[in-house]
C-alpha cells in the first residue's frame, strides 16, 4: 500500500506511440518487400543497387516494430522501505524491489542531446555491482532534491 509520501518516478511509452511505430514499421517492411523484392531477385548485377536499399528498409521497419513490441513503461516508487521498479511492455510486467541494505551510493546523472537540453535522473549503485538509472526528472534541481530525499529516507547512503 503506498501512502501520500511516497515518491513516483515514470517514463511512459504512450500507448499510441506504440501503435503508430507498429504501424510503421510493418508499412516500411512492406513497402520495401513488395516494391523492391523484384529489383533484387533472380540474383543479378542490379542486384547490387537494390539489395542494401532492401536491407535498410526492412532494418528501420524491424527495429520500428521492436520498439513497438519490446519498448517499456517504466514506474518507480520510493518509499521507506525500499524501491520499487515496475517495468511493463507487451509482453508482461516485471517488478523488482531494491531494499535500503542493497544501494551502495546514490548520484545524479546527466544525458545531453544534441537537440534538446539535458536531462538528470538518479543513478542507483548496488551492492552487486549493477547500476540502476531512473526516469528523467523535470529539470537539475529536481533531480538534486530527489537525491537527497533518497539518501535521506533510505538510511543516509552516500
Amino acid at each position: 500500500m503506498s501512502s501520500s509520501a511516497d515518491i513516483h518516478l515514470s517514463q511512459l511509452f504512450p500507448t499510441v506511440a506504440r501503435i503508430l511505430a507498429g504501424a510503421a514499421g510493418t508499412a516500411i517492411v512492406a513497402i520495401a518487400v513488395i516494391e523492391l523484392w523484384p529489383g533484387a531477385w533472380p540474383l543479378g548485377w542490379h542486384s547490387l543497387f537494390v539489395g542494401p536499399i532492401l536491407v535498410g528498409g526492412v532494418a528501420i521497419g524491424g527495429l520500428l516494430l521492436a520498439a513497438a513490441i519490446f519498448g517499456e513503461q517504466v514506474v518507480w516508487t520510493i518509499n521507506d522501505t525500499g524501491i520499487a521498479i515496475r517495468r511493463r511492455n507487451i509482453l508482461g510486467t516485471r517488478q523488482g524491489i531494491v531494499r535500503p541494505h542493497d544501494l551502495v551510493s546514490v548520484e545524479l546523472h546527466e544525458n545531453e542531446w544534441e537537440s534538446r537540453p539535458s536531462t538528470f535522473g538518479i543513478v542507483l549503485q548496488l551492492a552487486s555491482g549493477k547500476r540502476l538509472v531512473s526516469p528523467d526528472c523535470a529539470s537539475k534541481a529536481e533531480a538534486e532534491v530527489l537525491r537527497d530525499r533518497l539518501r535521506t529516507r533510505l538510511g543516509n547512503i552516500q
